[in-house]
This record gives C-alpha cells, sequence and structure tokens, in this order.
C-alpha cells in the first residue's frame, strides 16, 4: 500500500479529514500505555522494563514531532513496518503449530481471538519472556488456560506446545479511539450485510485455518477478548447466522449458563472470584468490564482449568 493509498484507509477507519487528528490519537495511545506499564512495574517493583519504558517516550516524542513537522510519511511507515515484523512473528507461529499438530497428530481445540497488536510496545509473539510485564494485559489471561506452562519458553512456544490457536483480527495497530464503536454500528461501514468488525473477523480465521492448514476439531472451543465496541456486531451477526468453514463450525450464540432462577451457574473454586466481575452474557466473550481479556472468563470459554 503507497502512502497515499495507507492514508485513505486510515481515514476511512478512523473518521478523520485531517491526517493530525489521526497522529494525536496514536500519541494518546501510546502516552496511556506508558502510564499503564509504569503502573504495573510499580506494582511488581521491577527495574528491568526501564529501557521499555524510554523507549515509549521517546516514540511519544517522535511523534510529535511528526505532527509538528506535517510529516505523514513516516507515520505511514511506521505502520508498514509493524506490520511486516507482526506478520513475521504471526508466520513463525503459525508454522511451528502446524509442524507441532502434524507431529502430535492432534487438531486444534482452542482458540484465542484479540483485536490487533499494540501500537507501541511488545506484540505477544516477539515477547521471549513468559512473565514480560510489557504484555502482562493480553498474555496474563492466557497464561491462566495453560495446562503445562514452562516459564522457561516464550509465549509462543507456550501457545504450540499447549496447543492453543492465537490469532488478531489485524495484524496492523490500532489505536483505541471511541470511533470504533461506529464499525459495528453504523451503516457507513457495513458492507454487504455485515459490518466491518466481522469481515474482518472472517478474513483473519480463514488466514489461520489455510496457515495451519485446517488441523482444527469440528467445534473448536473461542474465547474473544476483543473490546466490546468491535465485537458487539460479531456476536449480533452470529445470534442468528452460522459460522462454519470446511465443516469446523465456531459457536458463537452460546450464552453463560443460568439456573432456574436465572442466577449463573456456579464452577468450581472460580466463581468467588466472579463475583466481583462482570461475566458476559456470550460464554465466547472474554472481555471484562475493564475492557480487557479476563483469566476467569476465558477458563469459563475455554473450558481449561476450572478446578
Amino acid at each position: 500500500i503507497e502512502n497515499d493509498e495507507a492514508q485513505d484507509i486510515l481515514g476511512f477507519l478512523y473518521g478523520v479529514s485531517d491526517e493530525k487528528s489521526l497522529f494525536k490519537e496514536f500519541i494518546k495511545e501510546i502516552s496511556e500505555l506508558r502510564k499503564r506499564y509504569v503502573s504495573e512495574l510499580e506494582k511488581l517493583d521491577k527495574k528491568k522494563e526501564s529501557a521499555f519504558i524510554k523507549d515509549l517516550t521517546a516514540q511519544i516524542e517522535k511523534l510529535k514531532n511528526v505532527l509538528e513537522n506535517d510529516n505523514i510519511g513516516e507515520i505511514i511507515n511506521h505502520l508498514r513496518t509493524k506490520f511486516i515484523s507482526n506478520l513475521d512473528k504471526y508466520n513463525n507461529y503459525t508454522t511451528k503449530l502446524k509442524e507441532e499438530l502434524r507431529n502430535s497428530n492432534s487438531q486444534l481445540e482452542h482458540l484465542i481471538i484479540y483485536e490487533a497488536p499494540p501500537f507501541a510496545g511488545r506484540y505477544i509473539l516477539e515477547s521471549t519472556d513468559f512473565n514480560d510485564p510489557a504484555i502482562s494485559t493480553y498474555w496474563y489471561p492466557i497464561k491462566d488456560v495453560l495446562k503445562n506452562p514452562d516459564t522457561n519458553k516464550s509465549p509462543l512456544e507456550n501457545l504450540v506446545e499447549n496447543h492453543i490457536g492465537f490469532f488478531d483480527l489485524s495484524l496492523v495497530p490500532l489505536p483505541l479511539k471511541e470511533i470504533r464503536g461506529s464499525w459495528s454500528t453504523s451503516d457507513n461501514y457495513k458492507l454487504f450485510g455485515k459490518q466491518l468488525p466481522v469481515w474482518l473477523f472472517e478474513w483473519a480465521i480463514e488466514d489461520f485455518f489455510e496457515k495451519t492448514e485446517y488441523l482444527v476439531s469440528q467445534n473448536p472451543l473461542v474465547a474473544i477478548g476483543i473490546p466490546n465496541k468491535t465485537s458487539i456486531s460479531i456476536f449480533d451477526f452470529y445470534s442468528t447466522n452460522k459460522f462454519e468453514i470446511n465443516e469446523i463450525i465456531i459457536e458463537l450464540s452460546e450464552p453463560n449458563k443460568k439456573d432456574e432462577k436465572n442466577n449463573y451457574i456456579s464452577y468450581p473454586n472460580i466463581f468467588e472470584a466472579l463475583k466481583s466481575r462482570t461475566l458476559r452474557l456470550h460464554k465466547s466473550n472474554v472481555t471484562s468490564g475493564s475492557g480487557f481479556p479476563n483469566g476467569l472468563l476465558m477458563k469459563l470459554a475455554l473450558q481449561l482449568n476450572l478446578s
């Protein structure tokens, strides 16, 4: 994609006619990211990530200079570089996963779907540290469902060895801008009867299945850790439509089960912890009230490590 085309695409997705508005969103995103990581590191009393925090600060200053100098091409090139890097890590993961499934004569029974790698910071599949605080928001909920975690190995290696399918709707970083709610609700983002997130969801699944040669069980369990503003159209569409590809059926309409008194059914050892969180209507929705994936909800969705 050339700079002008990429600029038009970003303008469409983020509803901005002035590119400076988009740059400001990226700067805001990185600033919030830096605050969150600083807070996490203070809790963990870890100093080893100070270089990472400095890198985030440098990125903020760099983007501010881009904004001041109207250097549109530089932000597009940054996105392109991030995409190429993310794609390389993702292809490496799917290749290793496919080989592992072949060698063990297995099929995937669990899928985890996120929205996009971070604009700044580390992509889960590029981190080499199992307990990396820089990926804690999105990786730690996944750690909770691993049957045989190995803290001496990377997140990628753990996903492969535990036969967990993992992919994002987009490998291009997406800043957390309010307009994403419009992707699920506005007719401007409705294409051939489907909202934009539904298309991204279907394209991402098809790409993942092709890369892993459809070594997937007929009815895999799915955990969707996508922000609710984006995922609402996906759950809405598949509440009345069935997703099926090559005889693989993705069930998204199943609710979290309730008893005769309309209370959510207790699950061993984790229901008490869930009382302080929002238990989503759809079983496969693992995004909590905070807007981020939750390990307890992920356990319920994937039916792993419940005891």
